[in-house]
């Protein structure tokens, strides 16, 4: 038997929004940008070494999936919450502190995904160059993977 958008948007996991304390607030609020910033010191090694040369390709597919997967599991548990954000005036404001995990989730499933396409570019180049490995094939390895990542957020999403 197969199970419908609606059913599982139906599982009313979390229909009322949260009393969040004062300390859980800011906690909340200091890991977006936590999850923002994360990755910018691997960014800039990448940049100064000009190589990615150690990184995996497929480790950062998997796990660019994996965190898409997570949005999207949020996503459903916090369904009612974020429908309860539209449901009158001044709502949208008051629904904020109950959605912050799903904005952490967010932030730093975007801000890691380039990771997996800057470092498959280095890898491609730098195979170009070895002598006797086919940088073409890297990469199209490359946009099969991101064809990939696509296809599966596209399909569970």
């Amino acid at each position: 038997m197969a199970v419908t958008l609606n059913q599982i948007f139906e599982l009313k996991c979390l229909s009322e929004l949260e009393d969040v304390s004062s300390v859980a607030l800011y906690v909340g609020l200091l890991a977006i940008p936590l999850c923002l910033l994360q990755p910018v010191p691997q960014y800039y090694k990448l940049y100064k070494r000009g190589s990615a040369a150690g990184f995996s390709s497929m480790m950062l597919l998997i796990g660019n999936i994996g965190r898409a997967l997570n949005v999207i599991n949020l996503l459903i548990l916090h369904y009612d919450q974020i429908q309860l954000c539209f449901s009158g005036p001044g709502m949208m404001i008051k629904c904020q502190p109950s959605l912050l995990v799903l904005y952490s989730g967010l932030t730093g499933c975007l801000s890691l995904f380039p990771l997996y396409v800057v470092v498959s570019l280095m890898n491609s180049r730098r195979s170009s160059r070895a002598p006797g490995t086919p940088g073409a094939s890297n990469h199209r390895r490359l946009w099969i993977g991101l064809f990939c990542q696509f296809l599966i957020i596209g399909l569970v999403g």
